[in-house]
């Protein structure tokens, strides 16, 4: 058997669509950065390129306007495209562009969501810290036999967590990642030190990174 068109939803679908991405930005002469094979580069003329792609979105860098027009046209060859501009919304995350060149992003929409979905809304609940000084998980913290329904839920605000981490607030990264070893064996304790980064966020949660400002001590981006 030969596939001969993918259709939307299939698992052959996403490798598809990709190899044909991948394919047409080659073409315009762009290459997958060493690091991050979704993340192309073209240099053309002096000028620079850079596109970020998660699945069908994209996001575009250049030092050159005319370079981001001549490779919307080159993708309009083979996709149906729309130039949304300026980005401000991408996966979730708010992009404020600053006078400077620099930007700040935050989650604030989605931590607001998450927040919702897991039944902390009440301003008064908030933590000022999204764990304890010496935080660690002790053997005495954990279950051989948790519940199910306990380690789903645990798991379930584990995957929203792991979005904003990554995205926007390394803040709670620590506890996120730490919790996240011991998910299979939760237990009410685990489920507590969820909650308490979930009500930091619900104090925090207009937070964000604000990169590109000059930093004196060169720490890099900054949370604000």
């Amino acid at each position: 058997m030969r596939l001969r068109k993918a259709v939307y939803g299939l698992s052959q679908s996403g490798r598809v669509l990709w190899k044909k991405v991948n394919q047409t930005m080659h073409d315009f002469g762009c290459k997958a950065a060493s690091e991050d094979d979704c993340v192309f580069v073209c240099k053309r003329g002096g000028s620079t390129l850079i596109i970020a792609t998660v699945v069908d979105d994209m996001i575009q860098v250049s030092d050159s306007q005319e370079l981001i027009k001549e490779f919307n046209e080159h993708m309009k060859k083979s996709f149906i495209i729309t130039d949304n501009g300026p980005v401000k919304f991408f996966l979730g995350v708010h992009f404020k562009l600053h006078a400077d060149g620099g930007f700040t992003a935050n989650e604030t929409v989605q931590i607001e969501r998450m927040l919702a979905k897991f039944g902390v809304t009440d301003e008064s609940e908030t933590n000022n810290s999204p764990m304890l000084k010496g935080f660690t998980i002790s053997e005495s913290d954990l279950s051989e036999n948790p519940d199910p329904s306990l380690v789903t839920r645990c798991k379930s605000i584990l995957g929203s967590l792991t979005h904003i981490q990554l995205w926007t607030r390394p803040d709670v990264s620590y506890p996120v990642n730490l919790i996240a070893r011991h998910v299979s064996k939760a237990t009410p304790v685990l489920l507590g030190h969820l909650k308490r980064i979930l009500r930091y966020l619900n104090k925090t949660k207009n937070y964000g990174l604000r990169i590109g400002e000059a930093d004196p001590l060169g720490h890099g981006p900054k949370l604000t």
